[in-house]
Order: C-alpha cells, then sequence, then structure tokens
C-alpha cells in the first residue's frame, strides 16, 4: 500500500520501508535496511501487522533520525516505530568541547567557533539527509529553505551537533 525509500539508519544510502495492505499474518509491515551496495536486508524490522495504509516519517523523539509512523486501516492500531539505531547526527562521548553557532537564527551565514581546527562541517535537514558539506567555519545557508536543521562539525577527529534555525 505504500512504499518509500528513505536513509532510515542515517548512512547516505536508501533503506526500503514497505506497508503493506494484506489479511494475511505473513504479510507484515517492514523496514529492509540497504547494506550501501544495493543488498537490502530480509524483514529485520517489523513495523506492524497487516493493514497499513500510509506511513509518514517524522523524528518523534527528537533524538536525530528518523522514526516512523504507521497509520492501519479498519480500527488496527496505528503504531509507532522509533528508531534505536546510532546514527552518525547522533551525540556522542567524543563532543567537541565549547563549539559556538552565530547568529542562530540565520539569514545567511552561520559562523562556526571551534577551540581546534575544523574539518568539516555537514548540514541535515530534518529527515536527515545531507544538505551541505564544507571545510570552514562559517557556512552560506542563504539558499536554504526557513526551518529547523542540524549541522554536525568535525574537529581533532571528535564531532558534535547542535541544531540552527534558517530564517
Amino acid at each position: 500500500m505504500d512504499i518509500n525509500l528513505i536513509d532510515v539508519d542515517v548512512d547516505d544510502d536508501l533503506d526500503l520501508v514497505i506497508g503493506r495492505l494484506d489479511d494475511g499474518d505473513e504479510f507484515k509491515s517492514l523496514i529492509l535496511f540497504n547494506d550501501g551496495d544495493g543488498n537490502f536486508t530480509d524483514g529485520i524490522e517489523e513495523l506492524s501487522a497487516a493493514f497499513t495504509f500510509e506511513i509518514e516519517y517524522v523524528d518523534i523523539d527528537l533524538d536525530n533520525d528518523i522514526d516512523i509512523l504507521v497509520i492501519n486501516r479498519d480500527n488496527q492500531d496505528s503504531v509507532f516505530w522509533i528508531n534505536q539505531s546510532d546514527p552518525e547526527l547522533s551525540v556522542n562521548e567524543n563532543e567537541i568541547p565549547k563549539i559556538n553557532l552565530y547568529p542562530n537564527p540565520t539569514l545567511d551565514i552561520l559562523f562556526i567557533e571551534s577551540p581546534q581546527p575544523i574539518e568539516t562541517v555537514k548540514i541535515y535537514n530534518l529527515q536527515g539527509q545531507l544538505i551541505k558539506e564544507v571545510s570552514s567555519n562559517n557556512v552560506d545557508v542563504s539558499q536554504l529553505t526557513t526551518g529547523l536543521y542540524f549541522v554536525q562539525v568535525v574537529a581533532d577527529g571528535k564531532s558534535e551537533t547542535k541544531k540552527f534555525v534558517k530564517e
């Protein structure tokens, strides 16, 4: 009933989400994870029983990965699937101390202040898609649409992810 390619595990390849509408117990809505070579794992993550009508993608728990809302028909309960993967956007123990973003919100240039030299800066949208990558402490975001974004800064082999708002 609903099929989508989306990077659920934030590893820069598209995973397959299948919403099945069938009354047989053997048909479950599921995620097939892409291994990066176009091979998909076989039914590891089941999203719900049958009768899936639609699937929506949002970060329900605000942990920087895509969670899934499965909407079922015929009075079947809708199901939230909370993503437990550890995406590269997630906060980790190797954070860079004292990273500052300014101005936040910003219209055109986002400045990044870091005590260590910056190696890379990656900008992600709320769906976890990589929008822009640079190697400097200022990023031109004037071409981005208004909204909330994540910026991942890598310096001295450590990374930190922060949110910013594009006005």
